[in-house]
């Protein structure tokens, strides 16, 4: 990090001291998710301060890689980062698991409202905001994932064509997801994926729909599905250190969170387009095949699964959080949004 001392002015009046912080998104810098988003924030935080808050910002894990994200940043070796709190295990018990997989409230909103279902959630709850506190980092934005998709080697008609197909998956939740589905999780290294299809190491993957386009799985899993199982929260942050947030002015700091509130709405817009962008590259690439899951197979996949955000609630009681809260709160906002209720604001 580096400082610009005040510059004293004839009235008496200073210039609020210039920051310079060191970032990391952990994630190639296309990656709409994070590594274009976290830029995004920190341009238009620099705009509004006049330039007096700057971020320098590093890609693809060059300074460090997601899964030290975290420790980086609470040591001071970084001063902002793109945090994804799952990859951090047991540094964050109760954000970690909030982006789960449930079939069961899956939802139609789009990635905006679920960053403003978040943001109520952590207004509502101190414990979400306080377990980054406790830990001297502040979060400034929320990241949703991006929607997860089941790319196939073969077409899906019903759930009993899943029993035994071998599907890459990243960890749990979304492992308990596959396997209820009668799928047997593989865990294939993400570089090996591609190769694994090609050769039928594994049958399909279920990933974002930047990491199969990007990739280009489609090409060996032509058979694209769309699940509708979440994730239903952000799974990353945009979170600073509160060594560094301290040596911000309490104006650019006010003028920061003015810049959080705001990203809400056009993180999500950001995200919902590359979406609508993903699922038109597959639309029309020729022999790639992109539908919703079957709905009879969905709902017997659905009946299957088991309560992913029951289970959630009773672990965070059983650890002395306030899990049950917040798992209803999450289903009222759910179906406040769904039903027309709740709406972003304009």
């Amino acid at each position: 990090m580096c400082l610009t001392g005040a510059v004293a002015l004839s009235s008496g009046a200073a210039f609020a001291q210039s920051v310079t912080l060191t970032g990391e998104t952990g994630f190639d810098s296309s990656m709409v998710q994070v590594s274009l988003t976290s830029p995004r924030f920190t341009d238009e935080v620099e705009k509004r301060t006049n330039g007096r808050v700057t971020v320098r910002w590093s890609f693809g894990g060059a300074l460090v890689g997601p899964t030290e994200i975290g420790d980086a940043l609470m040591n001071g070796v970084i001063d902002i980062a793109a945090l994804p709190p799952g990859m951090t295990p047991g540094v964050f018990p109760l954000n970690a698991p909030l982006p789960l997989f449930d079939l069961n409230i899956s939802t139609d909103l789009g990635q905006g409202a679920l960053n403003y279902i978040y943001q109520t959630l952590s207004d509502e709850f101190p414990e979400i905001e306080g377990e980054f506190t406790a830990r001297g980092v502040k979060r400034l934005a929320f990241y949703p994932a991006g929607e997860y998709y089941l790319a196939m080697r073969k077409p899906i008609e019903t759930l009993a064509d899943m029993k035994g197909l071998k599907v890459r998956a990243p960890a749990e939740p979304s492992l308990n997801l596959l396997n209820s589905s009668g799928a047997t999780v593989i865990d294939t290294p993400y570089t090996e994926v591609y190769t694994s299809l090609q050769s039928g190491l594994i049958d399909g993957v279920y990933t974002t729909g930047d990491s199969i386009t990007g990739a280009k799985m489609y090409e060996v899993a032509p058979y694209v599905y769309r699940i509708n199982a979440g994730p239903i929260l952000p799974s990353s942050t945009l979170a600073i250190s509160l060594k560094a947030w301290s040596e911000i002015s309490a104006e650019d700091q006010a003028i920061i969170m003015e810049v959080s509130r705001d990203s809400l709405k056009w993180t999500g817009e950001m995200l919902d387009a590359r979406e609508a962008e993903i699922r038109k590259i597959w639309q029309e690439t020729a022999g790639v095949h992109y539908a919703e899951f079957p709905a009879a197979a969905r709902a017997e996949w659905a009946a299957n699964s088991p309560d992913f955000l029951g289970n959630l609630a009773k672990k965070l009681d059983e650890a002395g959080m306030p899990g049950t809260p917040i798992a209803d709160r999450i289903k009222e906002l759910v179906a406040g949004y769904n039903s027309g209720e709740l709406k972003m604001p304009e």
